[in-house]
């Protein structure tokens, strides 16, 4: 697996439409794993479907324009990094091509479902 910087420059970039057609029209609270610039959630929010959006990113420099676009968000490796969120207070969950990259998905989605309305 290439590590997070080895990516072209516009890898972080993109805006998941396909991903945000999947989802409810509405929604409060989401948090993208793997979120890289922020830019499918900075896409909700701008829609009107959310109102509030959370991501958490590993590499560095998608991480630094995420934490300019998002309401919260968090840098590090979701499976060890500790999420200051309430229990079931969020309605979605977005993890867009995340997981296959994982040392134990399970562990991490177990933990994340608790996060979920």
């Amino acid at each position: 697996m290439p590590e997070p910087s080895d990516h072209p420059a516009t890898y972080h970039d993109g805006t998941r439409l396909d991903a945000i057609d999947l989802l409810p029209k509405r929604l409060d609270r989401v948090i993208e794993i793997g979120c890289g610039t922020g830019a499918t959630l900075a896409e909700l929010k701008r829609q009107g479907r959310c109102n509030w959006a959370g991501g958490v990113e590993l590499a560095n420099q998608p991480a630094q324009i995420a934490s300019t676009r998002l309401d919260r968000f968090w840098q590090g490796n979701i499976e060890t990094l500790a999420l200051d969120i309430d229990t079931a207070s969020l309605d979605a969950i977005l993890c867009l091509d995340v997981l296959e990259h994982l040392t134990d998905p399970w562990a991490t989605l177990n933990r994340l479902t608790k996060l979920l309305r």
